[in-house]
């Protein structure tokens, strides 16, 4: 909580718009200086020059990012304190980073953060302060942390690491979703359904769940088993989940019913508009149109699939074919036009 109070801080600062002017700035610094350099050696006798290096723009720079990164500490602790939570866990955080990552013999003007010592003396002052300072965190506020760890230790550690972290008679919600998604099975998952159904049954509206029930489905082929507890996970998220509407689509489409590819095509032509760079949302889409005898469509998705993948070429060479058989100015040839029109010559 207190790292993302952090970075909200970042926001509220507009500190991102300003490090890209800054780093503009010094950029054009450093240029004038190389440039001057370079005439003064040029008209020395000697044919040499004292030339001012680069350093004094980067200190420049490395200055202000410091500015910004205790402005957004001084921000995050306002924000805690607003909403009646205590800093100390922001404290912590801090203070086990600056062992991780304490630098022995840097020149502290050449960090983009202050120096560990001075960032914790600056914290620990007002953490101290706030008047809820001993105020904890709410059993609610709590479990969720503990689910999103279990959750990410599951997918990313091996099972072993995670049966060794959760055994098997830690009963609680957290160890129990871990050992659901570690349990990585392959060919028959009866058993792990069981014990995601057994959390659904406990906590029956969290999408989280049935999100994993739905990925449990998949992955051992019964797509038309996962679309239901994939529909009900999106349902229980107000359907925001670009990455949730992505599996739905994608089971939908390898399940291979054609009287469902027309909902997998709504869900895609939405998500694909918002994230362009999704090559596989594409391929998908192409997938789907093209089982539905959109042929010319399918192209389109395969052109914005290999732009997204960075091979211009075939995506102009998709692009093409598709304008000659769609209707001039329809959406899908205006969106092959572009790739057209865009893609530079000489990259195809």
């Amino acid at each position: 909580i207190g790292v993302i109070a952090h970075e909200v801080g970042h926001i509220d600062g507009a500190h991102l718009a300003a490090l890209r002017a800054e780093i503009e700035r010094v950029q054009t610094g450093m240029m004038l200086t190389r440039l001057i350099g370079i005439a003064a050696a040029i008209l020395s006798r000697n044919g040499a020059a004292v030339v001012a290096g680069d350093e004094p723009w980067l200190r420049t720079f490395l200055a202000r990012r410091r500015q910004q990164e205790s402005s957004a500490d001084i921000a995050g602790l306002k924000y805690l304190t607003a909403t009646g939570q205590s800093g100390r866990g922001m404290l912590e955080t801090f203070e086990r980073l600056g062992v991780e990552n304490r630098a022995y013999g840097v020149n502290p003007y050449l960090l983009s953060h202050p120096t560990e010592r001075t960032r914790i003396a600056h914290l620990k002052e007002q953490v101290l302060a706030s008047p809820h300072y001993n105020a904890k965190d709410s059993p609610e506020f709590q479990s969720r942390h503990d689910l999103v760890r279990a959750k990410l230790r599951g997918f990313t550690i091996p099972a072993q690491d995670v049966f060794r972290l959760y055994p098997p008679d830690n009963k609680s919600l957290p160890a129990r979703y871990a050992r659901a998604i570690a349990a990585n099975c392959s060919g028959n998952c009866s058993k792990a359904i069981g014990e995601i159904d057994a959390l659904i049954k406990e906590r029956p509206n969290n999408p989280y769940f049935w999100e994993l029930k739905g990925h449990v489905y998949a992955k051992d082929g019964k797509f038309k088993d996962a679309s239901g507890p994939l529909r009900q996970a999106l349902k229980l998220m107000g359907n925001r989940s670009h990455l949730l509407r992505m599996e739905l689509a994608k089971v939908i489409v390898e399940g291979g019913d054609l009287a469902q590819y027309d909902e997998a095509i709504r869900i895609l032509e939405v998500s694909m508009d918002t994230r362009p760079d999704d090559i596989g949302g594409h391929r998908t889409l192409a997938r789907a149109y093209a089982a539905k005898g959109r042929v010319a469509e399918a192209d389109v998705a395969m052109a914005q699939a290999n732009l997204a993948g960075g091979d211009r070429k075939q995506a102009v060479i998709f692009a093409q074919r598709a304008q000659r058989a769609l209707p001039n100015g329809s959406r899908a040839w205006l969106k092959a036009d572009d790739i057209i029109k865009t893609t530079p010559k000489s990259s195809y």
